[in-house]
């Protein structure tokens, strides 16, 4: 694969032709001290920002700073910082305030950003507090600026959208290390609302207690797509998720949400979003009707990878997630336990969508006694090497209108059926599960609590422990062991795995519980041991056999360039969807493209990618952004790709945007379908 920005081609490789931003060496300025009550340069920040140049420190004393010059701040499209004397202390950033002092009959927030600022412009360790707008941001407002804010309290601060912040048309800020407590919106997002093609990242920061709102207790996004890595999302109410994604696709990584109640979707509501989650918990989320933990309600398509959900009640439907409207969610490698739902799907509950669980844990969850675990109307639901064990008052309902396609899973109660594969019905042997506390009421299971366990399965060969971060031997070993569908990749799972997937959350992972073979495990290995068993044997060969020839298929090269750009417009306005526009030429056994790439003007890089999946041909046209200007471009594109084995394919191609090596967004461009060496004699 081939990935660069070119305007030639040498030697038919393609060269990277980086748009850089306004640059160079680092401007090394003076620091501009701030005292509204001791000796110092200037009695108020904006006075200090206008004397400021680029490179320059604005300096703010500790203490309370408020009044004309310390709230309503303007950078001026300044690359200056303004901060603490120590933005790393937590003492000296509480003890830094700007008070913006505003209420409903004088409006007044922190900071406001209106010059294109990018992240060089920087406000580090203050506390902004009682911000009160009745528009947008009552603490900071973003309008096509991109700065950073980093070590920041933001508390008791109110907006009629994004109490404590407000990033509007194509503000990406980059927000590290905050805090947001207390914060309040009337309509849209408690804390931080993003809006129109808005990308912040958040890294480290932390959501308590803010809401209010209609939707997003503490985040709404509007047809935008931040990155949150490392962020939790505590004790923050509204009418509609404690984040609420409206067209939007965020990434979210390494993020907490927990006790979060709303209405509907209590940590997240989604409509026609696709966010992506990884290695995500959900617990004591609640829902008043549906979604104790997430509620997508249309059109929406998360990806979750490696989450839990624990301990999220809905009062109706779906106590872990609710899926509805064509909502097909993909979950690998996830856990739901001891969530609850008054009436159906203890853990989920799947209405008119497509859901697909693969190597997925559910256990001890409740529903009410006429649901299950996983309660399906009018849906397809695809399990693959799941484990659904102990669920009250069943495993699974599946209405008349649903099917079910279920394999290679351990399922309390089953009975095979046809067309069915590889199904077990045998405890699974967990290392600690969770169970409900009856909380000193055993004939009362109104105020039970529960007690999270661990999932990992019993092996005799050994088992991770997470407690411990080590690997322990049991006195027995899961069936669940080597037990998943044998054409499955068995991942990351440590030798010796058997060559085969371990049914459950785990299987696939680091974490995966090894085989056991009746002997300790080999000191030495053997080449050719497939298995693991210490043995070359008709069991190895079987392995080798049921994968022979099987391989990860070399993808065609693509060559390509990328002109200058065109038709450069001053417009505002970025097209939301983009009609079909490209063109594709068979050469011989290659194919020859041709796109007019509509993009930033200001792009850090633009890339062609493409990837060759059977039969399908997916080429990616990609934009690298950090602080984008406000006019568009078109970029005249050109590539040839292969050689292709004949055959007809289909081809789709997609424009995604990335900030940093995040794409925070992938909209399709078109598809059509290329025939090579098949032409009639």
């Amino acid at each position: 694969m081939v990935s660069a920005r070119s305007s030639n081609l040498w030697g038919g490789v393609a060269i990277f032709l980086v748009v850089l931003l306004i640059g160079g060496s680092a401007v090394v300025g003076d620091t501009i001290y701030v005292d509204d009550d001791g000796p110092a340069d200037f009695n108020n920040i904006q006075a200090a920002i206008s004397d400021a140049n680029d490179g320059d420190t604005v300096l703010v004393a500790d203490g309370t700073h408020t009044g004309p010059g310390n709230r309503d701040i303007d950078f001026l499209g300044k690359a200056i910082t303004v901060r603490s004397s120590n933005p790393e202390d937590p003492c000296i950033v509480a003890a830094t305030i700007i008070d913006c002092n505003g209420s409903q009959e004088d409006q007044h927030r922190g900071f406001y950003f209106q010059n294109g600022e990018d992240a060089n412009s920087v406000i580090s360790g203050l506390t902004i507090t009682n911000g009160f707008y009745g528009a947008w941001g009552g603490g900071i407002f973003c309008w096509s600026a991109s700065p950073t804010i980093a070590n920041c309290t933001f508390t008791g601060n109110w907006s009629g959208d994004g109490g404590a912040i407000n990033n509007y048309y194509y503000s990406s800020p980059n927000i590290t290390n905050c805090t947001f407590t207390d914060n309040s919106a009337d309509n849209w997002s408690g804390a931080v609302h993003n809006q129109e093609y808005s990308n912040p990242n958040l890294t480290n920061c932390t959501f308590t207690n803010n809401g209010g709102a209609l939707v997003g207790g503490a985040m709404g996004n509007w047809y935008s797509n931040p990155t949150l890595i490392n962020c939790t999302f505590n004790g923050n109410f509204a009418s509609y998720g404690a984040m609420h994604n409206y067209y939007s696709n965020p990434t979210i990584i390494d993020c907490t949400f927990s006790n979060n109640p709303a209405i509907q979707g209590g940590a997240m509501f989604n409509a026609g979003s696709s966010p992506t989650l990884t290695n995500c918990t959900f617990t004591g989320n609640s829902s008043d009707h549906h979604g104790g933990a997430i509620h997508n309600a249309a059109y929406c398509s998360p990806i979750l990878t490696n989450c839990t959900f624990t301990g999220n009640s809905a009062d109706e439907w779906g106590g872990g997630m609710y899926n509805t409207g064509d909502s097909n969610a993909i979950l690998t490698d996830c856990i739901f336990s001891g969530n609850s739902a008054g009436d159906w799907g203890g853990a989920i509950c799947n209405i008119g969508c497509d859901p697909i669980l693969t190597n997925c844990t559910l256990t001890k969850n409740v529903a009410d006694s006429g649901s299950a675990a996983i309660h399906n109307i009018d849906c397809n639901l695809t399990l693959t090497n799941c484990i659904l064990w102990q669920n009250i008052p069943q495993e699974l309902y599946i209405f008349s209108s649903a099917t079910a396609v279920i394999n290679y899973s351990d399922v309390q109660g089953w009975i095979s059926g046809p067309g069915e594969t590889g199904n077990i019905n045998a405890n699974p042997r967990f290392a600690h599960p969770g169970y409900w506390h009856p909380n000193g009421t055993p004939d009362d299971a109104n105020d039970d609590f529960w007690v999270s366990g661990d999932y990992h399965l019993k092996s005799q060969g050994g088992r991770y422990d997470p407690t411990t971060q080590s690997w322990v031997y049991d006195d027995v070993t899961s069936p669940c062991i080597d037990a998943g569908d044998p054409m499955s990749p068995i991942g990351a799972e440590p030798f010796p795995n058997g060559g085969v997937v371990n049914i459950g959350a785990y299987g696939a992972t680091e974490e995966a519980s090894k085989s056991y073979f009746g002997k300790p495990p080999c000191e030495i290995i053997v080449a050719g041991d497939v298995n693991g068993d210490c043995v070359v044997d008709f069991l190895d060969f079987r392995l080798m056999a049921l994968h022979w020839c099987e391989s990860i298929p070399a993808e065609p090269t693509v060559n390509y360039q990328v002109g200058e750009c065109t038709g450069r417009s001053d417009s505002k306005t970025l097209l939301k969807t983009e009609p079909t526009r490209f063109s594709v030429e068979v050469r011989g056994s290659h194919i020859h493209f041709e796109d007019i790439i509509p993009g930033n003007c200001c792009p850090d890089k633009l890339e062609l990618q493409m990837t060759l999946e059977d039969d399908l041909i997916i080429i990616f046209e990609d934009e690298y952004l950090n602080s984008p200007c406000r006019c568009t471009c078109s970029y005249p594109t050109s590539a040839t790709s292969g050689p292709f084995d004949d055959g007809t394919y289909s081809l789709d191609v997609y424009k995604r945007e990335f900030v940093g090596e995040q794409a925070v967004s992938t909209v399709p461009v078109g598809s059509t379908t290329v025939t090579i060496g098949m032409d009639d004699e």
